[in-house]
């Protein structure tokens, strides 16, 4: 498979955000029934290391604007895509082992 390809495979991952202008990507916690904590990549690791990331996967879905994407088990990467017909999701590739990403445990406090 190929970054671009309309993405075929379980539509199962976590979602993230890529930030409008792709130098951050975030997620957010739910704390309270209204209430969430924003976690930026730039916040757990450098801001020039969570901009490189942000800014490849940026150039992969070719959209300044940002927006959702998810990540599976495997480290792929999809995005929701609306077309004509419905919503297809386009492959953004795969999230490199020497890539810079969340910590598995996170304290929100």
């Amino acid at each position: 498979m190929e970054i671009g390809d309309i993405w075929e495979g379980y539509l199962m991952g976590i979602p993230y955000v890529l930030m409008s202008g792709g130098n951050d990507i975030r997620y957010d916690i739910k704390i309270a029934e209204d209430h969430f904590r924003r976690i930026c990549l730039s916040r757990v690791t450098t801001i020039a290391d969570a901009k490189k990331l942000a800014n490849r996967l940026q150039s992969v879905m070719q959209d300044t604007q940002g927006g959702r994407f998810y990540i599976n088990d495997m480290r792929e990467m999809f995005k929701p895509k609306n077309t004509p017909h419905g919503i297809d999701y386009i492959y953004l590739g795969r999230l490199k082992r020497t890539d810079v990403w969340f910590p598995k445990e996170i304290n929100i406090g």
